[in-house]
């Protein structure tokens, strides 16, 4: 994990201790220990349980929860907080009043029973989380047992989840995101669907059938809650939440003689278990050919002056062109382009514009993809086109991956410093197992520094280097 911040942030939970130390605060803290945060947390319940049954459960009292808050808020406050287990009326009202003027971000993990059935939340408190805690909450984490028991509502299909989630939102919160969606229709998937009323998107995980799942949804929670302490977006931290569970549940161990807990194996690193994001389910026959081209120097032109400059280089493969707004004719542009790449047996990648690839029979487009919607994505396939993408997040990886693209290009800052190349190498561990990679913005003092993180080539532009 590239973290690199001379003092950890601080993040919080609120919530009960699991005296199996499978869920609760204990998963919280290995959790936030696994994300590089510094975790404290504020006890609202201690409970005797161990992997198969909650046997005694008791409030901590009010006094003592505010006692904690105020310790820690005025010597350690918290970035983000994570909230779960609030179980009596007394703490449900304690914790919302502190949360009215706390400037932080809230992830509330809505806690109502144990997974082996076990109630944790007292009959009068779940109102008052309604109406004065819920408004407060920045993403709402509920399972999709925990979505049908705060809605009344059931889902046995995606449509009918989506609805459980709009249903949600007018209860107050900022964001919802519903987890465990195991349909028919997509039985080796675990669907998790996040929207705030005006985005929205759908995380696709691999189905582990595994019993040993106790504290995922703690887990969960708290990884997001550590991740926006450290400043990734809302999807980065549901996408890196999701591998994080997705790999502990591959790696969970049956402890006791019940349902063993997740495991915390430290930052998600496998690209098998980083989800794949989607606006919608996907459709049908959208698939792009992987690029099996030299990709060590990968030019990137605006003119037939630039192509025809570089045409001759030794070992040149693949060109990428591109059109600006400005250019009059852009196809009679493109087609001389692709006369030129067939001359010198070049491959020929158009930038952006697909509807003049597909026009001009290119080899390819390259996009950004949040400039692109399905049904360009449908068209770029159909025509039988290679897909290269640029990523610069997590989001962005797990949308790529989605569509299993034809290469990735890793965007570099033009200052690429240490850091930099940290995550650079980081994300080449994790994906030069699946796609070829090239890097952009690379200067040229550092061109062998960026080579040395294993990407197979770097984009450079011939106006640049002529």
């Amino acid at each position: 994990m590239n973290v690199m911040q001379t003092k950890k942030p601080v993040v919080w939970t609120i919530s009960g201790s699991d005296s199996g130390g499978g869920a609760g605060v204990q998963a919280d803290l290995y959790t936030f220990q696994d994300f590089s945060v510094h975790g404290c947390s504020v006890i609202t319940a201690l409970t005797a349980q161990n992997s198969f049954a909650v046997g005694y459960t008791v409030a901590t009292e009010r006094k003592n929860v505010v006692a904690q808050i105020n310790a820690l808020d005025s010597d350690m406050p918290a970035k983000a907080i994570k909230v779960g287990m609030l179980l009596s009326y007394d703490i449900v009202e304690s914790t919302a009043k502190y949360l009215t003027d706390y400037q932080g971000l809230v992830v509330c993990d809505p806690v109502v029973t144990s997974a082996n059935g076990g109630s944790l939340l007292q009959e009068e408190a779940g109102e008052l989380i309604k109406e004065k805690l819920l408004p407060r909450v920045d993403v709402l984490t509920p399972n999709a047992r925990e979505a049908e028991s705060l809605t009344g509502m059931t889902m046995s299909n995606p449509g009918e989840m989506v609805a459980v989630a709009e249903a949600l939102l007018r209860l107050g919160v900022r964001s919802v995101v519903i987890t465990g969606g195991h349909f028919e229709d997509y039985s080796d998937l675990l669907l998790d669907y996040w929207t705030d009323g005006e985005q929205s998107f759908w995380l696709q995980g691999e189905y582990i059938d595994t019993i040993n799942d106790h504290g995922s949804g703690c887990s969960f929670s708290s990884a997001i809650a550590a991740a926006l302490a450290h400043d990734y977006s809302m999807a980065d931290a549901l996408v890196l939440a999701k591998a994080y569970v997705t790999q502990g549940l591959r790696f969970a161990q049956q402890i006791g003689s019940g349902p063993g807990p997740v495991a915390h194996c430290g930052w998600p690193d496998n690209l098998d278990d980083l989800p794949a994001l989607v606006e919608s389910l996907p459709e049908q026959g959208i698939s792009f050919e992987a690029c099996e081209l030299n990709l060590q120097c990968y030019p990137e032109v605006s003119s037939i002056e630039e192509l025809a400059t570089i045409a001759d280089m030794p070992e040149l493969e693949l060109v990428r062109i591109s059109v600006t707004a400005d250019q009059q004719d852009a196809s009679a542009l493109l087609q001389q382009a692709k006369a030129l790449t067939i001359q010198h047996q070049l491959r020929l990648i158009v930038q952006d514009d697909w509807r003049l690839a597909i026009e001009q029979q290119a080899y390819g487009v390259h996009v950004n993809l949040a400039d692109v919607d399905s049904a360009a994505l449908q068209a770029i396939s159909a025509a039988d086109l290679r897909l290269g993408v640029t990523v610069a997040s997590y989001e962005d990886i797990a949308r790529a991956d989605a569509l299993e693209v034809s290469y990735i290009e890793i965007a570099l800052e033009d200052d690429t410093n240490a850091e930099e190349l940290e995550q650079l190498e980081e994300w080449v561990d994790m994906l030069s197992d699946f796609y070829p990679l090239v890097a952009s913005g690379v200067q040229a003092d550092n061109v062998e520094q960026v080579m040395a993180t294993g990407v197979d080539g770097v984009v450079v532009s011939a106006a640049n280097n002529r």
